[in-house]
């Protein structure tokens, strides 16, 4: 029985990959493709997710709201509703915030928008509102009154000059769902445009593009929302901060705007997607594994075909070796031999087209790049698990050829 070293079988594999020129380096391009494109997957996927946590990061920690604790609101407003109406000459507005928050709060260098907003509805003071051109009436349409910064803070654009809304002039501002309600049409010439608020005339300023619940609300004067409240005990404070800065202004505008009691305030980052922001993370990753895990499907397949045409062409070769002593363990060490060593060279030039594709797609997007050494050294990890698994078919089928059969096969 003749005995072979692991140098001989590398010997072999090597001779026979050189004398296959065109087939060695279709199988290591496959595996090569594959393994690249799965590590490129994940690393493709991983950087995207940095960058889109990043980017949720920032958009989503911006923008802070500021109010009265629940306990204290509903305390202030039922005192203020109690207060005995004011005599003559006396202011009859209640303010709880200071009269200048929105400059305190405008002197941190971080903050670049911050204004105020006051829902009527909240307030127990609905505004009846009418247009007597169409017949539009209602006692609860919501209104909201705010400073122009609200807006802005809200990142909320608008048609119209918003410096309006830091006036006592009766106009307002509407989001496009009740001005289709009131049959305004969304126009530039704003001309004989206007609604009734309590039996008030209010000329329309302008409009609001947003898809959020402001689409629904008639935007008035701060100071004039004031005067139907006669209290701020609801009011909402809202902050636009700097890129990162959310968070750390967040921890100092209580004492910034109440400095004697902080306490009564609460402040909240007004979106928070964290858990959208891992769910994005954990989606791209699965379906750039799936996708990964789908070509090196197809390469084992493309490795074990050719191999079994490689073990048909060779049953002459197989039938001498084992005429000559060789066991069916050292035929089928041969072709597990092959597969492994085309899986590793594979992985490795798989790993180095991995980290390419990751760096130039960082490159081409925009972002940081993000390189895993562990993904790129599993790149000949995972070839050399291919190699072994699509050559284990074909090296049984090797071990099974009969000697006698396979000289005479030619």
């Amino acid at each position: 029985m003749r005995t072979e070293t692991l140098a001989d079988y590398f010997n072999d594999v090597s001779i026979e990959l050189k004398a296959q020129v065109s087939r060695t380096v279709l199988l290591l391009s496959a595996v090569a493709l594959s393994i690249g494109a799965l590590v490129a997957s994940l690393g493709i996927a991983a950087n995207a997710a940095h960058q889109i946590d990043a980017d949720l990061a920032a958009a989503t920690n911006r923008t802070i709201k500021v109010e009265f604790s629940e306990a204290v609101s509903l305390r202030l407003d039922a005192e203020d509703r109690n207060r005995e109406l004011p005599a003559e000459g006396e202011n009859p507005i209640v303010q709880h915030f200071p009269a200048d928050t929105v400059s305190r709060i405008a002197t941190l260098d971080t903050v670049q928008h911050v204004g105020m907003s006051l829902e009527m509805s909240g307030a127990g003071s609905d505004p009846l509102v009418t247009r007597p051109a169409t017949g539009f009436r209602s006692d609860n349409t919501p209104v909201r009154a705010v400073t122009s910064g609200y807006l802005a803070a809200s990142e909320v654009k608008t048609t119209g000059s918003v410096s309006l809304l830091d006036s006592n002039l009766p106009v307002v501002f509407l989001g496009s769902e009740i001005a289709a309600n009131l049959g305004i049409p969304h126009t530039a010439d704003l001309t004989g445009l206007s609604v009734e608020l309590n039996h008030v005339q209010f000329s329309v300023a302008g409009f609001l593009h947003t898809d959020t619940s402001l689409t629904r609300e008639i935007i008035v004067p701060y100071q004039m929302g004031l005067r139907w409240a006669r209290t701020d005990a609801q009011a909402t404070i809202m902050v636009h901060t700097k890129i990162g800065a959310g968070t750390p202004v967040a921890r100092v505008l209580r004492h910034v705007v109440l400095p004697a009691a902080p306490d009564s305030l609460v402040t909240s980052l007004v979106v928070s997607a964290q858990n959208e922001r891992d769910t994005v993370s954990v989606q791209m990753s699965r379906q750039m594994v799936w996708i990964g895990l789908f070509l090196i499907m197809l390469t084992m397949l493309l490795i074990a075909n050719s191999m079994v045409v490689s073990v048909t062409s060779r049953t002459t070769e197989i039938g001498i070796r084992r005429a000559l002593g060789s066991s069916r363990a050292a035929v089928a060490t041969v072709f597990l031999v092959e597969g492994l060593l085309l899986g590793f060279l594979g992985g490795l030039a798989g790993s180095a087209l991995s980290a390419v594709v990751v760096v130039g797609v960082s490159f081409m997007s925009g972002w940081s790049a993000f390189l895993n050494l562990w993904w790129i050294a599993a790149g000949p990890i995972i070839g050399l698990s291919v190699g072994l698994v699509a050559s284990a078919y074909p090296a049984w089928r090797a071990a099974r050829v009969q000697p006698a059969i396979a000289v005479r096969s030619n």
